[in-house]
């Protein structure tokens, strides 16, 4: 079984359908990087995180349209997502619904059925970012301390998490269940304002997994819908979707000195502001924090993910090696910097290497692999 441990019944028949994770379908490192650019926004500003996506040519849309299971014509009319100051705080816990609405901007950012959660040091802070996001008041007030960024109502809420892609794809993602295949891992993004304008993140443990669905109008109408009813077969008790083919399901954490890293792979290591990977070895393991480090816009390098690859039982390490630039406040992709990401060399993996380099324009990057010469494409989730 993929999943050790007991999760909401909902995600249980997904397993039954279709699965892959190949390298000419998916940017494994995507996920990864999803959960980053979702908490380098959801931690400034209004900490809005569903953001746009780039524009594309009259034609590429044509085509798209054709293909694209969201009927667009009505997107306009859809509920608009709230920001932070839309939330509500119980206590010192700040809770944004993302009641089945679509971000604001340009068209083609998705959908959302979500529950962002923010636990903070005190009720005075969660008040603070309440009326004005992460300004300058609720900075302050956080200043050496730390708070959490989570999904759903902790485990015994409400845990239904669901982003639909304008590619079709449907995620899924939770912080409060442990998952993997190799080792258990959970918990929030920990969130820690070292300064007014340098802030550190760990993540504990994001289970997501992302489902594609065949041919249908999934949203026939984006003005009246509810994420938890698609025609996926995930609901307890539905009918199994032959088409649903289940294109990754990772486990997220950065990793700490002397975590494990993979069985068989590359000694990493950082240095000077240099991630290097080494020689391969035998139960190589972490040597240096890979905390999130951002200052101001821009995400440090060094930088490191572990993700277990739950379908395929791989590992892969996802390092920063130049700085990530979030140069564009609606866009939850950097316009600059690289990442690379290495795989277990022991186990059955899609690929043994990615490199994704940023462009400027929003969620455009150049991609290469050890199974694929650069290529340009575009990413499409974000949480």
């Amino acid at each position: 079984m993929l999943i050790k441990h007991l999760i909401p019944l909902t995600l249980f028949v997904i397993f039954t359908s279709g699965c892959t994770e190949s390298a000419s379908t998916n940017i494994d490192a995507e996920p990864a990087l999803a959960v980053i650019g979702g908490a380098v926004l959801g931690t400034q500003s209004l900490g809005t995180t569903a953001m746009r996506m780039p524009k594309k040519t009259p034609a590429v849309e044509r085509v798209l349209n054709s293909l694209n299971p969201i009927q667009e014509a009505f997107a306009a009319i859809a509920p608009v997502c709230p920001d932070m100051t839309g939330g509500s705080c119980v206590a010192n816990v700040l809770s944004v619904n993302l009641d089945n609405c679509m971000p604001s901007g340009p068209l083609r950012a998705g959908y959302w059925k979500s529950i962002i959660s923010y636990t903070f040091p005190t009720p005075a802070d969660c008040t603070n970012a309440l009326a004005g996001g992460f300004d300058a008041t609720t900075v302050t007030g956080l200043v050496g301390n730390s708070f959490t960024r989570a999904w759903g109502q902790t485990a015994a809420g409400e845990q239904n998490n669901i982003r639909l892609a304008q590619d079709g794809l449907v995620t899924y993602f939770y912080s409060d269940y442990p998952s993997g295949w190799q080792e258990d891992r959970e918990g929030p993004v920990t969130v820690t304002y070292e300064t007014t304008t340098r802030r550190r993140m760990e993540i504990g443990g994001v289970h997501a997994f992302g489902v594609h669905h065949g041919v249908g109008s999934l949203i026939p109408d984006p003005s009246n819908f509810d994420l938890t009813t698609l025609p996926s077969g995930h609901r307890a008790g539905a009918a199994v979707d032959k088409n649903i083919i289940t294109r990754w399901d990772h486990t997220i954490h950065t990793v700490k000195t002397g975590d494990q890293m993979f069985g068989i792979g590359p000694e990493i290591s950082f240095s000077g502001g240099t991630v290097t990977y080494g020689s391969f070895g035998t139960d190589t393991h972490a040597t240096f924090d890979g905390d999130i480090v951002v200052e101001g816009n821009t995400v440090a390098a060094g930088a490191t993910l572990r993700i277990q690859h739950n379908i395929s039982s791989s590992i892969g390490v996802l390092s920063v090696v130049e700085p990530l630039v979030y140069g564009d406040p609606t866009c939850c992709w950097p316009t600059q910097g690289t990442v690379q990401v290495e795989y277990d060399r022991n186990l059955k993996s899609p690929t043994l290497e990615e490199t994704v380099v940023f462009k400027s324009t929003c969620g455009s990057i150049d991609y290469t692999s050890s199974s694929l010469t650069k290529a340009a494409k575009t990413l499409s989730h974000c949480f």
